[in-house]
């Protein structure tokens, strides 16, 4: 079950948001998605608007390379706060280079993923965080938001 009725993504490159939110809608996923053109953008939304009790109802997809603080950065500052460190949290990024998926796995990513994202491995990904995905939120990914630097 894909608990989650919001995907937070914090992605600068337009370009891949839309490749995987193309990829999301046609594998059903019909989840809120919210673009964040920074790492801070992301963490300002998180702090402002998540508690605790609501982690939930998120989960954060983050890019490595993002402009001012990167997707590991900002990956620490969610793991330290009491607020957002129960949000699961997928990497996506272009390396695949074992120092930074064992640097990300480390600090408390839920899954790391090399682009373009592939569905069987996102989909174990959700069934490792208990959301399968025979139940999926229908408020529909085509709202998408967009939060930019």
């Amino acid at each position: 079950m894909l608990a989650a009725k919001t995907i937070l993504f914090a992605e600068d490159n337009l370009g891949n948001f839309v490749l995987t939110k193309r990829h999301l809608r046609r594998w059903g996923i019909e989840s809120s998605l919210i673009r964040f053109g920074s790492g801070q953008k992301l963490l300002d939304y998180v702090d402002n608007n998540i508690a605790q009790a609501n982690c939930s109802g998120y989960i954060v997809i983050l890019d490595i390379q993002l402009p001012g603080l990167n997707g590991v950065e900002v990956l620490k500052d969610i793991r330290r706060s009491k607020k957002s460190c129960e949000l699961p949290v997928l990497m996506l990024s272009t390396t695949d280079r074992q120092t930074t998926i064992d640097k990300c796995m480390q600090i408390g990513a839920d899954a790391y993923f090399v682009k373009p994202l592939s569905k069987p491995a996102f989909f174990r990904a959700l069934d490792r965080l208990g959301m399968p995905e025979d139940n999926l939120d229908d408020s529909g990914i085509s709202q998408a938001q967009h939060v930019s630097c």
